[in-house]
């Protein structure tokens, strides 16, 4: 998540697609769930689709629109 966030600030394009997007969910999901039940992390928040890159960005809290120009 780190290299979308610097390319995501330094303009450069995402390093993530769909198939590395989707197994990083798939680890994230299994990661994050546990301390979920217990309120270590917030609501998964749903968007308005995007595939599966913006998919997993929600559910890691980042906006996949955003960039360094807003």
């Amino acid at each position: 998540m780190h290299a979308w966030d610097i390319a995501a600030a330094t303009g450069q394009p995402s390093p993530l697609d769909d198939a590395l997007a989707r197994d990083l969910l798939a680890v994230a999901e299994q990661i994050v769930e546990g301390p979920r039940a217990y309120g270590y992390y917030a609501a998964v928040v749903t968007g308005e689709g995007g595939g599966d890159v913006a998919t997993l960005l929600r559910y890691l809290g980042r906006d996949p629109r955003w960039t360094a120009k807003g």
